[in-house]
């Protein structure tokens, strides 16, 4: 069974993206928003890697790591914070570690993943 990204991001443009670049070896599940991402994983939905935008409407990407952190169960989630601003990706091994690695695009995802033994 493949395992599943969950890709939250509100630009179409990059969503696609996104998809294309996990597709090949993951399942992929895309939400618009922080918000309907929490509620979705909320309702028992599995992720094996967050890949969110940092500017999100509703929840943005770090609000949205900052309330699965609190809930124990999320904690060893793996997050990929993309910060559109300063065109960074911000990786967290776990929602609970502080950030390990700090990257510019383009960065390496499958040497990520490896890295991360989601892969």
């Amino acid at each position: 069974m493949k395992k599943r990204v969950l890709i939250v991001e509100d630009k179409l443009w990059r969503k696609i993206a996104l998809q294309r670049l996990f597709s090949s070896k993951y399942e992929i599940t895309c939400l618009d928003d922080g918000l309907e991402a929490l509620n979705w994983l909320k309702k028992g939905n599995v992720a094996d890697l967050i890949v969110t935008d940092e500017d999100l409407p509703h929840l943005s990407g770090l609000q949205l790591m900052q309330q699965l952190a609190s809930i124990p169960f999320f904690m060893p989630l793996p997050v990929i914070l993309i910060n559109n601003e300063r065109d960074e990706i911000q990786i967290k091994t776990t929602l609970s570690d502080k950030t390990k690695k700090l990257r510019e695009l383009p960065y390496q995802v499958d040497y990520f993943l490896a890295d991360q033994r989601v892969a």
